[in-house]
């Protein structure tokens, strides 16, 4: 049977170690299991090579007969991912991982299956030559001491991971349609990229292969080699120290804050705004990779060289500059390297007065666009040209306000934030994009649980009613705009369509991925949601921390403990001290049943009502229900004189074993619509939940749930 994809001999190919279906044939039955599943998903055929005797010699050479060649040629490479066949050597992981779709998003065409938790040391080589976490669907039962493939007849309550085999089943299916789904509306795009590909091999320095592994890499290897020959699409990854970049974006830039040559404090703003609004004019070209302003921000004033910058970010061109103020008048250089090939490509300096900055820095921009021959349509060469003219003074209070919003923790965004656009509006009443701040700073302090729904997101409605009036064309108004959809309206088709919007006017903001990460996560798309994640690290690199531990949250959620610790522990490493990384962490302890381990990471984070209802759950189950009372007892005092978010009170009382107190407190969380998706997925999601199942008030939650 051929593949649906004309040029494709087969839809799916599964590689496997034949040790792994020598005991109970495993590998057989999950294969027929599947071909099941796929009849149920798909109205078409899909087709499977499957070899259930393979013979030994494919294991240890890489020339095979030419009737196996074609029959590698296929779609989608599912490798049965175990303790005897994972070795970061095997090409599978080198070759071929993704494809671009003809929208531009990216895709993996490995869908590994994983049926052993990894040692670490085979863990760690596998994910430093990977260069990241490997995506895999997982079937694994966990158990003291076991370590061995999930099966059908597995009872999921004794099961630490929760894991139902039929689930897991499931996911595979679902994961194989989105992407051949995606690949078919892009067969167009596929025929004409493959043919005449040249693949490329990665420059990392790899493990040395034992005779022992020697045998695992010849399947993968021979599979991936195949795969090369038929065009597979390769990304490249280079070594920095103990961390991986990956090869830059061919038109891939990084703004770096200009240098203030008069060392004066109020010509900062000026710095500010050049780099940061030639940046933001930048970020509108669909052609251009651009890293995010918080990204850029932590250079300023760097003396690192743009080869060492371009790196550590992932792009191949830096623009930097500086600025030389004289009375009303200005000076300025600007400066565009190749990093990959160490030259300037373009380098200019512009006397203006300071009336004028605005008119600069869309000349620069221009000029950087030009410099690297890039192709704009109508809209971004008119988005380009357009040059806003506002007062000085109130600029500089916008800019103010958002290093504040980026340097200031959640609690004081209000407080010390809003203020300063309070304050750019009242002297110009035209500068939109400081009530889209505005509106941004409740969303944050809503989003995060510091207040209720009816506290904030009216104010941020209000606030961007104001900037949609003045200027309808802004990136940030669309996310923000599908922020309020998301979390306040949840209006499903709302938020999709203003993604789909800001992503057009700005397909370089880390913001809108993020929202598209929790809201994949909470409709159960958690392999769109990891991808949605990535591209937030390749956008906003220094931060990558951040988006780690949403992905610790989000395998939480998934019950994938062993990838939810991997996240956190990437973290850790850098930052022993990240809250939310040792708050998902202590959480995954206490799902596996490590109390001590859970109560010792919670300890080691700041004081907070995260902490508090984490460390509830811990004691409840050591038996310690006295300090669990007491934390509840705070948190329902602290109910009364300010916002504390019901879901993490109906969690302590659910831990407690007080089912009906559980159920009223999510129940609130529910009405109160308060912090969006985030909290109803700590009801909807949380594997805590599992205690309520039978309970009629889970079906009530349940069906409460937006969508």
């Amino acid at each position: 049977m051929s593949s649906i994809i004309p040029g494709f001999e087969y839809d799916i190919f599964i590689s496997y170690r034949q040790k792994d279906n020598k005991y109970d044939a495993w590998v057989t039955e999950f294969v027929a299991n599947l071909k099941k599943e796929l009849e149920a998903t798909f109205k078409d055929d899909i087709s499977i090579y499957f070899d259930e005797n393979p013979h030994d010699g494919l294991h240890e050479t890489y020339n095979v007969d030419k009737s196996l060649q074609g029959k590698l040629n296929c779609l989608i490479f599912i490798p049965i991912v175990s303790q005897t066949y994972c070795d970061p050597k095997s090409f599978a992981w080198q070759f071929g991982r993704d494809v671009t779709l003809s929208h531009g998003n990216v895709t993996s065409r490995i869908l590994a299956v994983r049926i052993h938790d990894l040692d670490q040391e085979d863990r760690q080589l596998l994910e430093t030559e990977l260069g990241g976490v490997l995506r895999s669907i997982e079937f694994i039962y966990h158990s003291a001491g076991v370590n061995r493939p999930l099966t059908p007849s597995d009872n999921p309550e004794r099961n630490l991971g929760k894991g139902i085999y039929r689930d897991q089943i499931n996911k595979v299916a679902n994961t194989v349609k989105e992407i051949i789904t995606g690949l078919r509306n892009s067969q167009g795009h596929l025929e004409g990229s493959f043919p005449g590909t040249t693949p490329r091999r990665t420059h990392s320095t790899g493990p040395i292969i034992t005779p022992k592994k020697q045998k695992i890499l010849a399947l993968t290897a021979l599979a991936t080699i195949i795969i090369l020959l038929a065009g597979y699409f390769v990304f490249n990854f280079t070594t920095l120290g103990a961390r991986f970049h990956p090869k830059p974006f061919e038109k891939s830039i990084a703004v770096l804050p200009f240098k203030n040559l008069n060392e004066i404090p109020s010509n900062n703003f000026i710095c500010n705004a050049l780099s940061e609004d030639i940046l933001m004019r930048l970020s509108q070209v669909r052609e251009l990779k651009v890293i995010s302003r918080q990204s850029s921000n932590t250079y300023k004033n760097s003396e690192k060289l743009a080869k060492l910058i371009s790196r550590e970010l992932g792009v191949r061109y830096i623009l930097d500059g500086s600025l030389l103020v004289s009375g009303q008048n200005l000076r300025i250089t600007a400066r565009l390297t190749d990093a990959e090939k160490d030259e300037i490509v373009w380098t200019d300096s512009y006397d203006r007065p300071q009336t004028e900055i605005f008119k600069l820095q869309s000349e620069v921009a221009q000029s950087v666009v030009n410099s690297l021959r890039v192709r704009l349509n109508k809209t971004e060469s008119d988005d380009l040209e357009k040059v806003d003219e506002f007062n000085l003074e109130a600029y500089n209070y916008y800019k103010q306000g958002l290093q504040n919003f980026d340097n200031n923790d959640i609690g004081q965004t209000l407080n010390s934030t809003v203020p300063f656009f309070e304050k750019a509006l009242s002297i110009d009443s035209s500068l939109y994009a400081a009530y889209t701040a505005i509106a941004n700073c409740y969303l944050v302090y809503n989003f995060y649980g510091r207040a209720p729904a009816s506290e904030g997101y009216p104010k941020a409605i209000a606030a961007l009613k104001k900037s949609e009036a003045i200027n309808n064309q802004s990136s940030e108004l669309y996310a923000a705009k599908a922020a309020v959809a998301l979390d306040f309206e949840f209006d499903k088709n709302a938020y999709e369509q203003f993604t789909k919007k800001a992503i057009e006017l700005d397909a370089n903001n880390p913001n809108i991925y993020l929202n598209q990460a929790n809201y994949d996560a909470f409709t159960g798309q958690f392999r769109k949601a990891h991808e949605a994640l990535d591209k937030c690290k390749q956008l906003d690199p220094i931060h990558e921390g951040l988006y780690r531990s949403y992905s610790s949250m989000h395998y939480y959620w998934e019950h994938n403990y062993e990838e939810a610790i991997a996240e956190a522990d990437k973290v850790l490493l850098t930052d022993p001290n990240h809250d939310a990384a040792l708050f998902w962490k202590g959480l995954v302890y206490t799902q596996l049943g490590e109390y001590q381990k859970s109560i010792d990471t919670f300890h080691k984070r700041k004081a907070s009502t995260f902490t508090n209802w984490g460390l509830a759950n811990a004691y409840c189950k050591v038996g310690r229900r006295n300090e669990a009372e007491r934390i509840l007892q705070i948190n329902l005092d602290k109910s009364k004189i300010q916002y504390v978010p019901p879901a993490l009170i109906g969690h302590i009382y659910l831990a407690m074993g007080n089912k009906e107190e559980a159920c009223n407190w999510f129940l609130k969380q529910l009405t109160s619509r308060s912090g969006g998706v985030a909290w109803m997925s700590m009801i909807k999601l949380d594997p805590r939940m599992e205690a309520l199942k039978g309970d009629s008030c889970y079906d009530e939650i349940m069906k409460g749930m937006p969508f």
